[in-house]
């Protein structure tokens, strides 16, 4: 294999292999072929650079083999690599890395450094032994990462390891890629999009002030996504801004948070009555926030809030949806859920534990189900159901609690236990 085909190599200040570099050190270069190997140590200066806004570097194959690889360590303050001349679109005109099977590995230790790096071809960082990831030390601040990838079962992975005001931006297009993103730290933000199907966004995020946001659309005959988020500390929120399908398959979405006064949210999660949508949460310690609007068909949620002072909002439209809410007050105020159901052959079940609950139901369509379970004193339940052949079973435990029922159409059943 041509191990290093060099169309041009232009540097200024260093040679690429020079043991040290002084500060303000900057490198580019080009190569063009298959099977290349970069390796950049700029690891003794300080505002470091490989690459420029206006000279990015590039490996470069096309549509063929590629197979290339680049290596970047840097050390100190500003630093900065740039493979793109562009920010995030579709159609970038030079990249950093093109053509299939590339390696990317990047590595920063210090504060304000930056990552720009685009990728288009197929199967990027995404065959046995790869090592593709790009990584901020535990003295990172106010860092950033900018990754785009146009093409097929490409993957990367993020590791922003300390420090506070760390951020990174993702975006894929294709069908099975995946993008891993672990930061530590204080206010981190993560930005990821995803377009097309089969992709994979995973997060984790400890310390506090978090920010996860996500957008995943698989476009025409699609067949599901999946975001997997945890975040432990406080004040933390995660937003699946939408996951779209068309033609079957699964949208899921995986939430934990520990902590106090965090807030999940899923804005639309969407199917065209082909396929599946899930949302399984978990939240724990005090005053948790949960929302959630699905549509489509299959719709599920499996939503669990332990401590008190938390929030439960959900809104499902469609047919044969369900919806399992657990609530546990604990010693502190209670909890607070509110549901709406639409379409037939839908199910509620919610179970709120301790005292001082509130639970506010309305179902509308037909053949739908209601099922309460409220232990402990000064609880309170609103619900309704109206259209056709719906049944509600609500029971209370020890005292001071308070039911109220409405049901309109024809041929419901209510029970009541207190």
């Amino acid at each position: 294999m041509q191990r290093l085909a060099i169309a041009a190599i232009v540097m200024s200040a260093a040679a690429l292999a020079a043991p040290a570099l002084a500060a303000g050190s900057s490198s580019f270069f080009t190569q063009i072929g298959t099977g290349n190997i970069g390796d950049v140590d700029q690891s003794a200066a300080t505002q470091g650079q490989v690459g420029t806004p206006s000279n990015p570097f590039l490996q470069q194959n096309g549509s063929g083999r590629g197979g290339n690889q680049i290596t970047i360590i840097q050390g100190g303050t500003r630093e900065f690599v740039g493979g793109v001349t562009t920010g995030l679109a579709p159609t970038v005109p030079a990249v950093g890395q093109s053509g299939t099977a590339n390696q990317a590995t990047v590595r920063q230790a210090g504060t304000d450094d930056s990552v720009t790096l685009s990728q288009v071809g197929d199967h990027n960082g995404h065959f046995p032994g790869a090592v593709h990831t790009i990584e901020q030390g535990a003295d990172a601040n106010a860092n950033s990462i900018v990754l785009t990838q146009l093409g097929v079962e490409n993957d990367f992975s993020l590791f922003q390891n300390g420090g506070a005001r760390n951020s990174a931006s993702v975006l894929q297009s294709g069908r099975r890629n995946r993008a891993q993103s672990h930061q530590h730290g204080e206010r981190l933000a993560a930005n990821m999009t995803q377009l097309n199907a089969f992709n994979v966004t995973s997060s984790y995020q400890a310390g506090a002030a978090h920010r996860l946001s996500v957008a995943q659309d698989n476009g025409p005959a699609g067949l599901g996504n999946n975001v997997s988020n945890a975040q432990s500390g406080f004040e933390n929120s995660a937003s699946v801004l939408s996951q779209k399908t068309t033609g079957g398959g699964t949208n899921q979405v995986f939430n934990l948070q520990t902590g106090s006064n965090n807030i999940v949210t899923v804005t639309a999660q969407t199917n065209d009555a082909t396929g599946t949508n899930e949302i399984s949460s978990k939240q724990s310690i005090a005053s948790n926030i949960a929302a959630a609007m699905q549509t489509g068909a299959l719709l599920h949620i499996d939503n669990r809030q332990d401590g008190f002072g938390g929030l439960a909002i959900f809104n499902q439209s469609g047919t044969g949806s369900r919806a399992r809410l657990v609530q546990s007050a604990g010693s502190g105020p209670g909890n607070i859920a509110e549901v709406q159901q639409f379409g037939h052959e839908n199910t509620f079940e919610a179970a709120q534990a301790a005292h001082g609950n509130s639970l506010k139901s309305h179902q509308s369509g037909s053949f739908l189900t209601a099922a309460f379970v409220q232990s402990g004193p000064s609880n309170r339940i609103e619900a309704s159901q109206a259209g056709f052949r719906h049944a509600a079973f609500v029971t209370q435990g020890s005292g001071g609690n308070v039911a109220g029922f409405t049901q309109t159409g024809e041929s419901h059943l209510l029970t009541i236990r207190q």
